[in-house]
């Protein structure tokens, strides 16, 4: 292709200058980041540092079945929740949620039915101490229930009588 115009030349070299430039200046980026009052000191191996002294650091807030529905595995280890049902922090652990008040292991129970056409009763892992703590989730999408509190018995809603060979998976999330 041969241009003819002295625009047209100036547009090329123009969108040429810019192509090698994005090339060249391709590459990885490590950057600190510090957010606070002394913004010029940062700890060397930190790669983000926090600093005030009026102000505190508000971390994420979920309730108990938003916290269940974190996709995490095992390289999630550390991530904090403030977990606001049990108004306790809440550190993944890599395998488990650990309720940091008392130290006490959040452990996360699953159990999966194949259900029969009409069923709509059916039974958590463990006994029910908190609705708050428990999903119930329909071929992959989450119904809502009721429970029993004292028991394991969970009763989904009218609506959500079950067809033959639905799968009904029950997260419920327990602390000993």
């Amino acid at each position: 292709m041969f241009f003819t115009d002295t625009a047209s030349i100036k547009k090329s070299k123009f969108i040429l200058l810019i192509a090698l430039l994005c090339l060249l200046l391709q590459g990885n980026a490590f950057a600190q980041a510090k957010f606070g009052e002394n913004r010029t000191s940062i700890q060397l191996g930190s790669l983000m540092e926090l600093e005030s002294t009026n102000k505190g650091f508000l971390n994420v807030r979920l309730n108990t079945a938003q916290m269940n529905s974190v996709p995490v595995t095992a390289s999630s280890k550390g991530m904090m929740i403030y977990n606001t049902d049990s108004t306790c922090l809440c550190v993944y652990n890599g395998s488990e949620w650990q309720n940091m008040c008392n130290g006490q292991k959040a452990r996360q129970l699953k159990i999966v039915y194949t259900a029969s056409a009409g069923d709509s009763t059916f039974l958590c892992p463990d006994i029910v101490f908190d609705e708050n703590n428990i999903q119930i989730f329909r071929n992959g999408v989450q119904i809502n229930f009721s429970a029993t509190v004292g028991t394991k018995i969970v009763k989904l809603e009218m609506d959500a009588f079950c067809k033959k060979d639905d799968e009904i998976k029950i997260v419920q999330l327990v602390t000993p």
